[in-house]
C-alpha cells in the first residue's frame, strides 16, 4: 500500500473536518443545508472494529461498504481520472496494519 493510496483513501475522513463545521455555520445563518453521508466511514470504521476484535469480515460486511453512496461516488472519481481503483484494492487498504492502528483516531472525527 502506497503513502498516495493511503491519502486518497482518508480523504473522505479528512472531509468531515471540513464539512461538520461548515454545515454548522450555515445552518445557523440559514443559507444552506449541507447532507452528510458517513456510509463509507461507519462501514470502514464496523469493519476496523471486526478485525481490533479478531472477528472474521464477512462478504456481507464488505457488500455493506461497496454499495455505499460515498464509495461508489469514489470510484467513480476515480474512473473518471483513469486511475485503477479495485474493490480488492480497497480491500487490502482497509485491512493494512497502518490503518488499523488509526482506528480510534478516525472513529473520533467521524463520531464526534
Amino acid at each position: 500500500m502506497t503513502s498516495r493510496m493511503v491519502c486518497r483513501a482518508l480523504i473522505p475522513f479528512l472531509l468531515v473536518l471540513v464539512i461538520l463545521p461548515a454545515s454548522a455555520l450555515a445552518e445557523e445563518a440559514g443559507r444552506i443545508q449541507i447532507h452528510s453521508d458517513f456510509s463509507e466511514a461507519d462501514a470502514v470504521l464496523s469493519i476496523l472494529a471486526q478485525r481490533s476484535a479478531s472477528q472474521t469480515v464477512t462478504d456481507s460486511d464488505w457488500e455493506s461498504l461497496f454499495v455505499t453512496e460515498p464509495y461508489q461516488r469514489l470510484k467513480k472519481r476515480e474512473a473518471s481520472m483513469h486511475r485503477d481503483f479495485t474493490d480488492d484494492e480497497f480491500k487490502k487498504f482497509i485491512l493494512s496494519d497502518v490503518l488499523l492502528k488509526q482506528r480510534d483516531a478516525l472513529a473520533h472525527v467521524v463520531l464526534d
